[in-house]
């Protein structure tokens, strides 16, 4: 058992890669070079989720009208899609969804399915989705192969791969423990953001500043990273030590959404360095290979970005402000690129 124990933990040490030194990176303020406050001349939107870059269009929901919408990069109408109701194809209540190529599918909560469509916005198909399955409908999740994959509430694996043809599970990931806590907040505390490359799975915890990759097919951690050296995030962890919630079931979450493409992670962090004044316009970047080694950190002129994505090859985050709910495009500074 002492022989088990040891291996354990060495093993634990293996994965777990924590920079010990604190971190300090370059700070590059973006500037915003475009925004839009209407789509077309008719076309409403607030509060939008998942916002995308696929293939040179964006896409996001549209709680105002439970669809879909399609940009092009200048921000021009493309097209919107999805009805809004809890009839045969219809969606209600979505936040969240994931392309894989050609196809969009869309966790449908409230009609407890998943929601197929063509990256046109053509209809594809309606899955029901098996009893057991809960996933969250703010969290960010993947697609791959048919495969949705993504944090699953009450299960004793915080992350989930789910085949929606076949109602096939598999449950991988450790959770996270809280002995103070109750089991609910527990649970909420164990939210991941989950993003997929070509090789592998990478997954963000929502309230501690980790990051996990995953191997696709083996769907073992390859390597956990710690994060809290950075010192925007030192700053975060220690206000938030200082300021406990007086109910045992409530907590600050650290990260807000992630990006990823096939080389660089984007996690976007809260700011509580003004007192009373939460902020959400930071944007740390990591590269993930050879190793998770962060970058530069992109501050948006604003105070509350609740989704964004990014345009590597013309320098461009595409954010959303809540507060002014515009859609804009910032301009990374060409000296912060390749750093």
């Amino acid at each position: 058992m002492n022989k088990l124990f040891l291996f354990l933990i060495l093993l634990l040490s293996f994965l777990s890669i924590r920079c010990t030194e604190d971190t300090e990176l370059p700070i590059y303020q973006l500037t915003l070079t475009k925004e839009i406050d209407i789509i077309g001349d008719t076309l409403l939107f607030k509060d939008i989720k998942c916002l995308t870059l696929h293939k040179n269009k964006l896409y996001f929901t549209n709680p105002v009208y439970d669809n879909i919408v399609i940009l092009d990069k200048n921000l021009n109408l493309i097209k919107s899609f999805g009805k809004k109701g809890k009839g045969p194809n219809e969606l209600f209540g979505i936040e969240q969804f994931a392309i894989d190529d050609t196809i969009i599918a869309v966790y449908n909560p409230s009609n407890s399915r998943i929601n197929l469509f063509s990256t046109d916005g053509e209809i594809v198909s309606e899955e029901s989705l098996s009893n057991s399955i809960m996933f969250h409908r703010q969290s960010q999740y993947c697609l791959t192969d048919g495969n949705i994959v993504g944090f699953s509430f009450f299960s004793e694996a915080p992350l989930s791969k789910y085949n929606i043809y076949t109602k096939e599970q598999a449950l991988f990931g450790n959770p996270y423990y809280f002995p103070n806590m109750p089991p609910i907040g527990v649970t909420m505390r164990n939210i991941r953001y989950t993003g997929k490359n070509d090789v592998d799975f990478v997954v963000v915890a929502n309230s501690l500043p980790y990051i996990e990759i995953y191997d696709k097919n083996s769907l073992e951690m390859i390597v956990q990273y710690d994060y809290s050296n950075i010192a925007q995030v030192q700053s975060f962890l220690q206000y938030d030590k200082n300021n406990p919630f007086k109910q045992d079931n409530m907590f600050r979450a650290l990260c807000d959404g992630i990006y990823l493409t096939n080389s660089n992670l984007y996690i976007s962090v809260y700011d509580m360095s003004v007192e009373g004044n939460p902020l959400c316009n930071q944007i740390i970047k990591f590269e993930i290979y050879p190793e998770i080694k962060p970058i530069a950190i992109y501050i948006l002129p604003g105070m509350w970005f609740s989704t964004f994505c990014v345009s590597e090859e013309d320098g461009i985050i595409y954010a959303y402000n809540n507060l002014e709910n515009t859609i804009g495009t910032y301009l990374i500074p060409k000296t912060s690129k390749n750093e």
